[in-house]
């Protein structure tokens, strides 16, 4: 017995259908009877059978217009049709309306068993479709799929996706996965994403895009390879989450305020990977500390409103300078600025940190009371360490802030390598 399924047998005659309910009961969980044709589609609208027989003589209503009825309402329910041999047009009729199959009478006990055996495995079978339907609707309304060939041109999406975005699904088939690129991802990000994924791995990571309206939204997302028979790589699918949420919240916690760079809560988590990555590679690391000179008395001088522009525009030259994955910018407190920098030895260190110099010097702001220069400046202190002689955070600062020390010392304005 398939105690899942129910099924809807109609018979006018009492001694055939006690017998012939009896046999289907050992097959079904739930047998539900009629004896006219009326009567069985109150039956089945009522009840919802998953598999109908029926003999196709019946009071009232016809078989097969019973038959027609049930099938305007699924077109994939099992229906089984009983015929003796001089109801040719009726069977006919039944036939043309998409009877699953028929059982001509007088039927043996084997004919019968093996036709409802048959009507079983097509509803198992069209539950499992079902299921699978339903599966699929599930993901592609709540979960964000994109799928492409090897030249990244898009050739699925979910609905899902296509509501994030805002863009129609015609718009996104067809369209190179960069439509929805943010232009704020490191370039870098995309080259190690593209390695990784034409080598044959999967690539996990953060990335920031952009909807159709010119909204950005942050996506968590594993890219996956899809390989052919011959282990071809064939196309890449790619299943994301948005964190935007998270990515808010993560912003108001690590970015300041005011200038919107990253603050001294960011700095040490950052600090700590940094450390461990230069240690892992054998590679340099720098950490700068920068200082507007005399900024106090550019607060006095010119108003704290003022004073907020100049931090906002230090800031912004920063950032500017800082675009490589491995270069970060900190906001830590009052006028005090670290760059942490990945991969440059000290000569270079000191070649960026007075290109830092000269491009603050370059935004001519008026500063009456800086002894340096004529316009607002900046002074610098860089340590660099490499690989296992990188001691902790707080010594790289201490000896940072000592080379900072020495800048000032010298006049401000001025770059300073400790050591």
């Amino acid at each position: 017995m398939n105690s899942k399924l129910s099924l809807l047998y109609i018979e006018d005659n009492l001694e055939v259908l006690e017998n012939v309910t009896f046999l289907f009961e050992r097959y079904v969980d739930t047998v539900y009877t009629a004896t006219d044709g009326e009567e069985a589609l109150e039956q089945y609208f009522e009840h919802k059978p998953d598999i109908v027989v029926s003999d196709i003589s019946l009071p009232k209503m016809s078989g097969s217009e019973v038959a027609k009825r049930i099938r305007e309402d699924n077109l994939d329910i099992p229906i089984i049709m009983m015929t003796a041999c001089n109801d040719s047009t009726q069977l006919a009729k039944a036939i043309d309306i998409g009877v699953s199959s028929y059982i001509t009478k007088p039927f043996t006990l084997e004919i019968l068993k093996s036709s409802i055996s048959k009507a079983i495995e097509e509803c198992n079978q069209l539950h499992q479709r079902k299921h699978l339907e339903e599966k699929y609707e599930l993901i592609n309304k709540n979960v964000l799929v994109l799928n492409t060939n090897t030249k990244f041109i898009i050739t699925e999406v979910t609905d899902a996706l296509i509501d994030l975005t805002g863009y129609s699904k015609e718009e996104l088939i067809g369209s190179n996965a960069s439509i929805v690129k943010s232009g704020e991802t490191p370039s870098n990000v995309y080259e190690n994403l593209f390695q990784t994924i034409a080598s044959g791995h999967i690539w996990n990571g953060e990335l920031k895009n952009k909807k159709k309206n010119g909204d950005f939204y942050w996506i968590s997302l594993s890219i996956t390879p899809l390989f052919d028979r011959d282990v071809n790589i064939k196309g890449y699918t790619s299943i994301q989450a948005n964190i935007s949420k998270e990515k808010e919240t993560e912003l108001k916690v690590n970015i300041d305020s005011l200038t919107s760079i990253n603050n001294r809560t960011l700095l040490n988590k950052i600090t700590e990977n940094s450390i461990n990555i230069a240690r892992r590679h054998n590679t340099e690391l720098t950490y700068m500390m920068i200082d507007i000179d005399h900024f106090k008395a550019f607060n006095d001088t010119y108003g704290h409103q003022n004073g907020d522009e100049v931090l906002r525009r230090v800031a912004q030259s920063l950032k500017i300078n800082t675009k490589r994955e491995q270069d970060h910018a900190f906001r830590v407190g009052g006028e005090e600025f670290t760059l942490i920098l990945l991969g440059l030895n000290p000569e270079e260190s000191i070649k960026f940190a007075n290109k830092i110099k000269e491009d603050i010097l370059k935004l001519q702001i008026t500063h009456e009371r800086n002894s340096a220069h004529k316009y607002l400046s900046v002074s610098v202190g860089i340590y660099v360490a490499k690989g296992d002689a990188i001691s902790s955070k707080e010594e790289m600062y201490a000896l940072a802030d000592k080379a900072l020390y020495k800048a000032k010392a010298n006049g401000r304005n001025q770059v300073s390598l400790f050591g």
